[in-house]
């Protein structure tokens, strides 16, 4: 049985759930076919979690989202996102970190 949690953003209340191991597989997929090309929120909020993500765990779609909000209330969106999800936000973690020391290792020295 999923996880649920109703959580208040702004004057709304939104359902955020615990995404099943499909969900997560096709949140990578999207990422790695290169279907998602990122989010302002992956650029504005400094979380390893990307918004793809968050969309699927509150049952929206990418363009049904209202911005119209201040980044303070998406921090508490995306710490209860994320508090649902610590396995997928773990796992997003460990390849953001395995994909900046890829790019460390790849970069030629300054001469």
């Amino acid at each position: 049985m999923q996880a649920a949690k109703v959580i208040k953003l702004g004057d709304k209340e939104v359902t955020i759930r615990e995404l099943t191991v499909a969900q997560v597989k096709q949140i990578m997929a999207e990422i790695n076919t290169k279907e998602y090309s990122g989010h302002i929120l992956d650029a504005l909020l400094d979380r390893a979690f990307p918004a793809n993500a968050l969309f699927l765990a509150i049952g929206i779609k990418e363009e049904d989202f209202d911005l119209d909000v201040p980044p303070s209330v998406l921090d508490g969106l995306y710490d209860a996102v994320i508090e649902l999800n610590p396995s997928c936000a773990a796992m997003m973690e460990r390849l953001v970190q395995a994909g900046s020391k890829r790019m460390e290792s790849t970069s030629s020295p300054a001469s």
